[in-house]
């Protein structure tokens, strides 16, 4: 049994997705980039703030550059999951992964199938993909 679906993402919903998968890495920087602001607005420190502000642009700025090839423009990618593997396709590659690569995120997957998923998150990976392909029918 084969699942599979295609999206087109643009610069924006990349961001968005970054950011939303690595919050704990968007909060401390920040929290930081805004402690060194109001710490230098309260020193009266001019130097303070202008390294606030730089602290934070150039975190912004390093993750562009990271994100760099997901961000110059809509890309349309291919997910699909099989009973052996899940795998994307998109512009510029294309990955592969067995299920047991994905061992540790099978809780997530048994979580979305629904009633029924063990405790352990042991959940035979084959059942997981049937489920999600009657979820999304």
């Amino acid at each position: 049994m084969e699942i599979a679906t295609t999206f087109t993402t643009d610069p924006k919903n990349v961001l968005r997705s970054y950011r939303a998968c690595h919050p704990a890495g968007v909060a401390v920087h920040s929290v930081l980039a805004v402690a060194l602001v109001l710490l230098g607005i309260f020193e009266q420190s001019i130097a303070q703030v202008v390294f606030g502000i730089f602290v934070f642009a150039f975190g912004e700025i390093s993750l562009r550059r990271q994100l760099k090839p997901y961000v110059q423009g809509p890309r349309t990618v291919t997910v699909t999951m099989t009973e052996d593997e899940y795998r994307t396709q998109g512009p510029d590659r294309a990955t592969s992964r067995t299920w047991t690569r994905l061992a540790p995120y099978c809780r997530v997957l048994a979580a979305a199938a629904g009633p029924g998923s063990t405790q352990s998150g042991r959940r035979d990976q084959a059942e997981v993909v049937r489920r999600m392909g009657h979820v999304g029918r």
